[in-house]
């Protein structure tokens, strides 16, 4: 009974091979080279096991992206990991899977502030870069030129209010210019998201120690918090132009800080 199995075919196509028989050919081979011939009247083929850099090519070729950077890891190559990672990123991208290509940034640029901001811009193009906002590094470790986040910021100001204002208040400031990015509100206010967009303005005013601004725009939100952050900067002397929207906004809380304020000048 044959047990054999056929696990790969191919076949050779030799000059003249219509008029060949069997005995017409001939096999030999160099065993330390790993390398087997078949000798025809008119054609050599020459056969050698599939070495790494075969393998990984034909991965690529066919999109298995994934088997060849495991393939390189595991036994190396003279194709580099990351050239296979970028290849895979622009897979990922026009299958418009942008929450596993930014994942993948994540896994393979590690701290290299030069390769994020060249990957990051392939998702400018196809404006996804909400899609990869929560994975860009914000560190001392790796910290980006201040026009990307700006563009990260500006995308989901256009298409993501919310999530706009959920990184307001996530990101260390000192990452983006504030100025920029306040300007960039004023230039694209929509009562639809006042509220959002007023906090927006709150914290980035804040943050550029422009407390009469922040003040202001949580005035407008008829928003307490106002009263906590006069307290926290010890905001009395600001507060004399506004006394009666805080006394609108509430009576007590505004003649507690009223008094804080006398106690502070004694």
């Amino acid at each position: 009974m044959n047990n054999s199995e056929e696990i790969c075919t191919d076949s050779l196509t030799l000059r003249g091979f219509e008029e060949y028989t069997v005995n017409d050919y001939s096999l030999g081979g160099i065993i330390e080279e790993n390398r087997f011939y078949i000798v025809a009247p008119k054609d050599i083929v020459v056969a050698s096991l599939i070495e790494t850099d075969d393998r990984i090519e034909w991965l690529i070729k066919h999109s298995k992206f994934e088997e060849a950077m495991e393939l390189i890891s595991a036994n190396g190559g003279n194709v580099p990991v990351l050239s296979v990672a970028k290849l895979y990123i622009n897979h990922l991208l026009a299958l418009k899977k942008y929450d596993d290509a930014a994942k993948l940034c994540l896994r393979m640029l590690g701290n290299d502030k030069v390769l994020w901001e060249e990957e990051v811009f392939k998702f400018v193009k196809c404006q996804q870069l909400r899609s990869v906002s929560a994975y860009l590094p914000t560190s001392d470790e790796c910290k980006l030129d201040p026009h990307v986040y700006e563009m990260v910021l500006y995308e989901f100001l256009k298409f993501d209010v919310c999530g706009f204002l959920n990184l307001i208040k996530e990101w260390p400031s000192h990452l983006y210019d504030g100025l920029a990015v306040i300007n960039a509100i004023h230039d694209n206010f929509r009562k639809h998201y006042a509220n959002q967009l007023l906090e927006s303005l709150a914290l980035l005013y804040s943050y550029q120690g422009d407390f009469e601004s922040a003040l202001r725009m949580y005035l407008k939100l008829q928003n307490k918090d106002v009263f906590q952050l006069i307290r926290r900067y010890e905001l009395y002397d600001v507060i004399s132009k506004l006394i009666i929207p805080l006394i609108q906004l509430d009576r007590d809380c505004a003649f507690e800080i009223l008094l804080d304020k006398k106690k502070k000048k004694k």
